[in-house]
């Protein structure tokens, strides 16, 4: 994505094409958070002029896009394509819960909170579906990434960095950037 809206490059060909934004979406400034499995549609959210947050999905088929929540930002769909991991962006929680939803937008349940002021970063599924990861600002401290179950129970510490992005891959393998001392240097890590 970029300030002219969202695009989509086939890999084969290099041919690119915009996507159409759902009825009511902001024609630019959209941030991509992850494909849907089944690979037609994409996880979205935007910023409207007043700084207000709304979660998408984005149909990759010429289909009309779907608004999925409010004052929300997306992080990743899960491994089945069934439940959707988000964080709410109204007050007094802003930025400082991981929630989860159906597809559609639906039966949003809280996973974990945490005081306001802390800040969850880039929120991802474990192959299985069964778990969490993500990075948390707490203010003060340490960045760190940690993982919970769907309860928001069995919280581990991962690693203790500053971790810019992330992904759970298939095999177990947690891969990162971090960010090193210098400016905006980051390199690549993996963890199990």
């Amino acid at each position: 994505s970029d300030s002219e809206g969202v695009h989509l490059r086939l890999i084969a060909t290099g041919e690119e094409r915009p996507l159409s934004p759902p009825a009511g979406a902001p024609s630019s400034t959209a941030f991509v958070d992850s494909w849907f499995p089944d690979g037609t549609e994409l996880l979205a959210h935007s910023d409207d002029d007043a700084g207000h947050q709304t979660m998408w999905s984005f149909s990759v088929m010429g289909q009309a896009g779907r608004e999925l929540r409010s004052e929300a930002a997306g992080w990743a769909v899960s491994p089945d394509g069934r439940q959707v991991v988000f964080s709410p962006r109204s007050a007094p929680s802003a930025g400082s819960e991981l929630w989860v939803m159906d597809s559609r937008g639906e039966n949003a349940r809280k996973v974990i909170g945490f005081v306001p002021g802390d800040f969850i970063w880039s929120a991802r599924w474990s192959p299985d579906g069964r778990r969490l990861v993500y990075v948390r600002l707490p203010r003060p401290g340490p960045q760190a990434m940690e993982t919970c179950d769907l309860d928001g129970r069995n919280r581990v510490t991962v690693v203790t960095a500053e971790v810019r992005s992330l992904s759970w891959l298939p095999d177990g393998w947690i891969v990162y950037s971090q960010g090193e001392a210098r400016d905006m240097d980051a390199n690549l890590w993996r963890i199990r």
